[in-house]
């Protein structure tokens, strides 16, 4: 029976390390491919103008229509929650992860 359960535990510890490589993998891929790419400046913030290409650009991929812009400056506003006038990597991932392909 402990034998079973070692091996339980062992297992989960796998599976968590496994999920654990994946997220970092994809929070890389994010900053690689949209994040950076879309920090056109390369200060590692998002700019209203820069965030809005990359709202714009997945609204055109999934058949979206355009945000209209106060509502677009709301989203903004409530990514930038130290209220910076930027969007980090952190804010980005809180609020447009879920956005970025795997």
């Amino acid at each position: 029976m402990e034998d079973d359960a070692a091996k339980k535990a062992a297992k989960e510890e796998r599976d968590a390390r496994k999920k654990e490589k994946q997220e970092k993998a994809f929070k890389e891929k994010c900053k690689r491919e949209y994040f950076d790419a879309y920090d056109e400046n390369g200060d590692g913030l998002l700019q209203k103008g820069e965030l809005r290409k990359f709202v714009d650009d997945i609204c055109e991929k999934s058949g979206m229509p355009k945000f209209k812009d106060d509502f677009f400056n709301d989203i903004f506003a409530d990514a930038d929650s130290d209220k910076n006038n930027g969007i980090d990597f952190d804010e980005f991932m809180t609020k447009f992860g879920k956005y970025c392909p795997n």
